[in-house]
C-alpha cells in the first residue's frame, strides 16, 4: 500500500516514482468499507493490519474544517474543477462513514454541496449562467449570508434602595446634675428625674419620625426603581422583536434570492443521481424507498431524487458496466460499482438492487487483471508494454484465468505496475465473494 507523508492512501506514477493524491479519497473510502466488511460480516476473515492513520484521522485531513466541504487530497480545493471532490471520491467516502455511524458528517457534507435546480453536485465545479458558460453568481455564498439578530441587552436599575435607620440610644439621661446635697436632695432628684423622662420622649419621638421618613423614602425609591425595570423590560422586548422581524426579513429576502439563483444558474460539478441518492440514504441507515422518494423535498428546495428510480439507474449502471466490460482494460468504474453493491446488500436490499448484484456478479468479462499469475510467471516484474503483452498472452499465448471477473478488475485497477494499491484488491477478494451470494 502506497501512502504518503501523512499516512493516506496515494498513487505511485510509474514513471517518476511521485506520490499522486488524486485519487485518495476514493482510495480510502475503499478501503475502510473493506476493513469494516471484513471485520463485521459473519464468515469473512478479518483483517488485522495496521496502519498509522485511523479513519477519524483520515476523515480529519480530508475535512479541515469541518464544514462539509471535503477534499480529494489535503492539498487540493474541494471546488477545483479539475481535482475537486467528485462523485467518485464521495461515493466509497459516504459509505465508509455510513458503516462507521458517523451520520453527522455524512450530513454535514451533504448539507454543503452546491445546489442548482437540477439537484445538489460534488465540489468539483463552478457557477454558471444557464445559457452559455458565461461565470454565474455563486448561490453556495447566498446560502451562506448572515442574518443574526443584534444584541438587545437588558438595562436594569440598580440603585441602593436601602436607608439608613435612626438607632440612637434614647435611654442615656441629659440631667446629670450631682443630687447630693441633702438640702435640695429630693427637689434636685424629681427635678432630674422629669427632665431625663422628658428628654427621653423627645428623643423617642424624634426617633420614630426619622425612621418613618426613612421608610417612606425607602417605599419611594422601590417603587421608582421597579417602575424604571418594567421600562427597560419593555424596550428590550420591543429591540427583541424589531430585530426578530428584521432577520426573518432576512431570511425571506436570502431564501428568495437563493432559489432565484439556483434557477437561473448551473452548477458543473457531478450530479448526485437518484443511484446516489439511494446510497446516501443507506449510509444514513434509512430505507431509500421510504425515506428518499423522488418527490421528497429538502429544505433548499431540490427534490432528492432517489427511491424506485434510483435502483432502477443501479440496475442500469449495472447493465452499461457489464457491456463496458468487453474492453479488457475498462475497470475504472468497477470500484465504486461494487461499492454501491455492497452498501446495498448490507442495508435494505430490494429485489432490484439484489438483481443488480446478481447481474454484474455474473457477468462481468473477464479483464487483463484475471490474467496476472500467467503474465508474472512469463515476465516477472518487468511491466513494459503490460497491456501489449496481456493482449498477446490472453489471445495467442492461451494465458489462463487465475482470477473471477470482479476480483480481476479490481486487481487489474490497482496493479502495481501502474503504481497502484494491490493490497485493496486482497482486502476486497472475499468480499467479493460475499457479494457474489
Amino acid at each position: 500500500m502506497y501512502c504518503d507523508q501523512n499516512g493516506l492512501i496515494i498513487h505511485r506514477h510509474a514513471d517518476t516514482g511521485l506520490p499522486d493524491g488524486g485519487d485518495t479519497a476514493q482510495r480510502e473510502g475503499f478501503y475502510w468499507l473493506g476493513v469494516w466488511l471484513r471485520n463485521n460480516i459473519p464468515g469473512l476473515p478479518k483483517w488485522d493490519r495496521q496502519r498509522k492513520l485511523t479513519f477519524d484521522q483520515v476523515l480529519a485531513l480530508l475535512e479541515p474544517n469541518k464544514d462539509g466541504r471535503f477534499r480529494r487530497h489535503p492539498i487540493y480545493e474541494p471546488n477545483d474543477a479539475d481535482w475537486g471532490f467528485s462523485r467518485d471520491q464521495f461515493v466509497p467516502l459516504v459509505a465508509a462513514m455510513g458503516v462507521y455511524g458517523k451520520y453527522d458528517t455524512i450530513q454535514r457534507l451533504f448539507e454543503a454541496l452546491p445546489e442548482d435546480a437540477f439537484g445538489k453536485h460534488t465540489f468539483n465545479g463552478e457557477w454558471r449562467t444557464l445559457i452559455g458558460n458565461w461565470a454565474g453568481e455563486n448561490c453556495t455564498d447566498i446560502r451562506k449570508r448572515q442574518c443574526n439578530a443584534a444584541d438587545c441587552p437588558l438595562q436594569t436599575d440598580d440603585r441602593d434602595c436601602s436607608q439608613v435607620e435612626d438607632t440612637r440610644d434614647c435611654g442615656t439621661d441629659v440631667d446629670t446634675r450631682d443630687c447630693s446635697n441633702p438640702l435640695t436632695k429630693i427637689t434636685c432628684e424629681s427635678e432630674k428625674a422629669l427632665a431625663n423622662k422628658a428628654a427621653r420622649a423627645n428623643c423617642e419621638l424624634q426617633k420614630g419620625t426619622q425612621n418613618g421618613i426613612n421608610a417612606g423614602n425607602k417605599s419611594r425609591c422601590e417603587v421608582e426603581k421597579a417602575s424604571q425595570n418594567a421600562v427597560y423590560r419593555t424596550q428590550q422586548g420591543v429591540c427583541i422583536g424589531a430585530e426578530a422581524a428584521k432577520k426573518a426579513g432576512c431570511e425571506l429576502d436570502k431564501a428568495g434570492a437563493y432559489q432565484i439563483c439556483r434557477l437561473g444558474q448551473k452548477f458543473t460539478g457531478d450530479l448526485i443521481t437518484p443511484s446516489t441518492s439511494n446510497l446516501i440514504a443507506r449510509a444514513l441507515n434509512k430505507d431509500p424507498l421510504t425515506n428518499n422518494w423522488i418527490f421528497i423535498l429538502l429544505g433548499t428546495g431540490t427534490v432528492w431524487h432517489g427511491g424506485a428510480v434510483g435502483e432502477t439507474e443501479l440496475y442500469g449502471d449495472a447493465a452499461i458496466r457489464v457491456a463496458q466490460s468487453e474492453d479488457r482494460d475498462n475497470v475504472g468504474d468497477d470500484l465504486n460499482m461494487l461499492v454501491h453493491l455492497a452498501m446495498a446488500k448490507l442495508r435494505y436490499a430490494t429485489p432490484v438492487s439484489d438483481g443488480a448484484r446478481r447481474f454484474f456478479m455474473g457477468n462481468r468479462r473477464y479483464s487483463y487483471g484475471s490474467y496476472m499469475k500467467a503474465y508474472y510467471k512469463k515476465y516477472g516484474t518487468d511491466f513494459k508494454d503490460m497491456k501489449g503483452r496481456m493482449w498477446s498472452g490472453i489471445d495467442r499465448e492461451g494465458f489462463g484465468v487465475d482470477a473471477n471477473a470482479v476480483l480481476g478488475a479490481v486487481r487489474w485497477y490497482n496493479r502495481a505496475a501502474e503504481g497502484a494499491n494491490p493490497e485493496l484488491a486482497r482486502l476486497w477478494e472475499p468480499i467479493i465473494e460475499w457479494l457474489k451470494n
